[in-house]
């Protein structure tokens, strides 16, 4: 789907492009990390900070673009992707989705993490975590279609989304472990080649393969929708 429609991804995900090239640029010109003698900690971090809070905005920004590009056929005009109004409710469900299972994350780890602790050792105690993870990521991408219903204005709650996606939770899973292996794959590539890169190159490899994944990722969200909730077919 990103392949087949390249021109119109690149031209909805040049609010997640732009913060990463410039933070490129920052670094590369500006090098902190050669010179923190000359810079303060805290400014650092507050740079550091904000570059994370921009290219998070551009990340949504760029996929309610592209969930009402594929859903709606909006392509928008002029050479900037438009900017939506449910660029706001999206950014809240996503921290209400987040929120949600970190809680959730947090307090069956300290559960399961003593109980496995104190019966197997610390290998069983991080497998007991490692499961509770797998199953926490599969729950936000059953829980999913309230980001690309925000995208589209429309209301959805996690019971709702649950309901749309449970008949398609073992092709989700599936779906979702392919797109983690394809991660993993890719950024040991990534960090495998770079090291024989100057950094500036590195960075930029990167930064294609970390759009990449994005835009993958957030057209699995786009299609778990269409297909568990629009009925649409692949």
């Amino acid at each position: 789907l990103v392949i087949l429609n390249l021109k119109q991804a690149l031209k909805l995900s040049i609010p997640m492009i732009l913060p990463w090239c410039l933070g490129v640029i920052f670094l590369q010109f500006v090098r902190p990390y050669e010179a923190v003698s000359r810079y303060d900690f805290g400014n650092i971090f507050a740079v550091g900070a904000l570059f994370g809070v921009v290219l998070s905005i551009g990340l949504v920004w760029t996929a309610v673009g592209w969930h009402r590009y594929v859903l709606l056929e909006d392509r928008g005009s002029g050479v900037l992707p438009r900017f939506h109004s449910q660029l706001f409710p999206y950014i809240w469900r996503s921290l209400a989705l987040g929120l949600s299972l970190g809680l959730i994350f947090a307090l069956a780890s300290a559960l399961t993490g003593s109980l496995g602790f104190s019966v197997g050792g610390i290998w069983l105690s991080m497998l007991l975590l490692f499961v509770v993870g797998a199953l926490l990521n599969w729950s936000f991408y059953l829980l999913s279609p309230i980001l690309p219903a925000a995208a589209l204005g429309k209301k959805m709650t996690f019971a709702e989304a649950w309901d749309y996606t449970e008949d398609f939770a073992g092709s989700i899973a599936i779906v979702a472990l392919c797109y983690f292996a394809l991660g993993y794959i890719l950024e040991y590539f990534v960090d495998f080649v770079g090291a024989l890169l100057p950094t500036v190159v590195y960075f930029g490899l990167l930064g294609i393969v970390s759009w990449l994944l994005a835009m993958l990722g957030i057209s699995l969200l786009t299609t778990i929708y269409g297909v568990a909730v629009e009925n649409r077919e692949l």
